[in-house]
């Protein structure tokens, strides 16, 4: 029987990842450049053994080889230069639409997110990639006098196209890792017990650009909520403070599922209990995006 720690800790990622948005666009391309990948390493595989003894066969299917793995090698080093853009999940922290008297209002608040995973797999098929592509440049051209020199200007040109990448995707890395550092020593979690209440505390400034937190000294930003302009009409002002308060609410209902998960982080014991202080630590670092998000600290 599953204990009550781990019912509320997969209530919790249950929760989360049904705030996951999947960019289609740029998932089926990451998915189609990986299917590519494979194959071509497939077709390489077979065409060294079952075409050994038919150069003319081998060589046309190397050349299709090689062009499909140059296209790879710049998909994924483009990749690797905007990794944060080319990352196919994000986080939805709210969604609202309203019809005023003169328009109709929707938005919603993304937090866009990167994965260490995602950019290492980059790497990995980077580097396989480029390995394959010079091999097979050179054994497809190297009874060919007059094409070494562009065999060596291939191999050296993309050589100088991964390393800037490469240099990028790692720098990309320690970004990641220095944030999670960062918010796992927040004070959001340092001095749990002071802000454990925080939203008890919660206000609306004038016109609503923000909330503030008086008691804290803290305060969130300016564009979460939608600001109720003096030019509205009384109904419309009514239907903004609608909006705003169940805007609130959402944030007001992951701020107790997060109090609920530090808490018991918190208390677990690392010698009975790693898999449970793992899953914990994964769902703390999503709702400290979350509330980078949200604040001005």
């Amino acid at each position: 029987m599953e204990s009550t720690n781990g019912v509320l800790l997969k209530e919790n990622e249950k929760m989360l990842k049904s705030m996951y948005v999947i960019s289609k666009k740029t998932f089926r391309n990451f998915i189609l450049n990986m299917v590519l990948f494979l194959v071509l390493l497939l077709f390489v595989i077979l065409n060294q053994l079952v075409f050994k003894e038919n150069k003319k066969v081998q060589i046309i299917i190397n050349m299709v080889c090689i062009g499909c793995m140059a296209y790879l090698i710049m998909a994924f080093t483009i990749i690797g230069w905007f990794s944060t853009e080319y990352y196919f999940k994000s986080l939805k922290v709210f969604d609202y639409k309203a019809q005023l008297s003169e328009s109709k209002i929707e938005g919603q608040r993304i937090i866009e997110l990167n994965s260490v995973g995602f950019i290492l797999l980059n790497i990995l098929i980077s580097f396989i990639s480029t390995l394959v592509f010079t091999y097979l440049m050179y054994i497809t051209f190297e009874h060919y006098t007059d094409n070494k020199v562009w065999v060596e200007i291939g191999a050296i040109s993309i050589h100088l196209l991964l390393i800037p990448a490469f240099v990028r995707m790692f720098e990309t890395i320690l970004e990641i890792s220095n944030n999670y550092k960062k918010l796992l020593s927040h004070f959001l979690t340092t001095q749990f017990d002071s802000v454990k209440h925080l939203f008890e505390d919660a206000k609306f400034d004038l016109h609503s650009t923000h909330l503030k937190f008086e008691s804290y000294n803290l305060r969130s930003r300016n564009n979460i909520f939608l600001i109720n302009s003096d030019h509205y009409n009384e109904n419309d002002k009514k239907i903004i403070a609608s909006v705003n308060e169940v805007i609130l609410e959402n944030y007001k209902k992951l701020w107790i599922e997060y109090t609920k998960v530090y808490s018991l982080f918190r208390n677990l014991n690392p010698k009975e209990n790693m898999h449970l202080i793992r899953k914990a630590r994964s769902l703390l670092v999503v709702y400290l995006n979350i509330w980078n998000d949200f604040f001005i600290f």
